[in-house]
């Protein structure tokens, strides 16, 4: 018999054992497994990225994270699970005053001028859009958190005669070894400010009863008050400008 003959009843014997079509059940359960395991690796590494954003973004979202129950969207049957749209919103909403957030969300979700997107496509393709703001994230924070401290802290000299320093490693050095001060704060008013978001060393201050944060670029509700232990969220005063942000901004700026 020809050596090609003997080739061709090979193959056609093996492809009868192991179909290798998009449609067979082989092929099936190993593109279900791939995917799968692609799902609880990007899991994993979102958790890890979530676990260093707690420092500066105590959401709910962020705070209470489980890998192991998570749902694309809101799962009304399963109200525990942590949303993955609502999570890429509570991220990116608090840091939309950075124009890097504002493209990395367009091009996840897509604009919007009334209401809210949800994430389209598939689990896995939702996770890597966090994966991606987390990591964003994560890059600018340091810096921004260090300028919004400087600001904080002018409103404290004014407010409650802190001590004038310069730079913010001084001003949490100084925190950390001045109880007097951290409780002297009762009533932080950061209206009228260019604050854009506000940074954790707020939560240091254990009198504080009361935050007002009216006509500032922040557009998401301080996400970093609800980790204070005692703070009532009800005396927080700020404009949640959620459903009035532009993501047109390429036409209008």
């Amino acid at each position: 018999m020809p050596r090609s003959s003997i080739l061709r009843g090979i193959k056609s014997s093996v492809t009868s054992l192991f179909p290798t079509g998009s449609h067979s059940p082989a092929r099936r359960q190993a593109n279900a497994f791939s995917t799968n395991t692609s799902c609880l690796n990007q899991r994993a590494r979102l958790a890890e990225e979530l676990q260093k954003m707690q420092a500066f973004l105590p959401a709910p979202e962020v705070r209470l994270f489980d890998p192991n129950n998570v749902s694309q969207k809101f799962d009304f049957q399963n109200s525990r699970a942590t949303s993955l749209s609502f999570l890429y919103d509570a991220m990116a909403f608090s840091f939309w005053f950075e124009r890097e957030v504002q493209d990395l969300y367009i091009h996840a979700k897509g604009s919007f001028s009334v209401s809210v997107p949800v994430f389209s496509g598939t689990m896995e393709e939702a996770l890597g859009h966090c994966i991606s703001m987390a990591l964003l994230i994560n890059k600018i924070a340091p810096k921004i958190m260090d300028r919004n401290l400087i600001r904080v802290w002018a409103k404290l000299e004014d407010q409650y005669k802190f001590p004038h320093l310069e730079t913010a490693e001084e001003m949490r050095n100084h925190l950390k070894c001045d109880d007097t001060l951290l409780k002297r704060v009762t009533i932080l008013d950061l209206s009228s400010s260019d604050i854009e978001i506000i940074p954790p060393e707020v939560l240091l201050f254990p009198n504080l009863t009361q935050v007002s944060a009216l006509n500032t670029p922040m557009t998401q509700f301080p996400q970093v008050l609800t980790a204070h232990p005692t703070l009532n969220l009800d005396n927080v005063q700020f404009e949640d400008l959620t459903f009035t942000m532009k993501t047109d901004w390429q036409e209008t700026n």
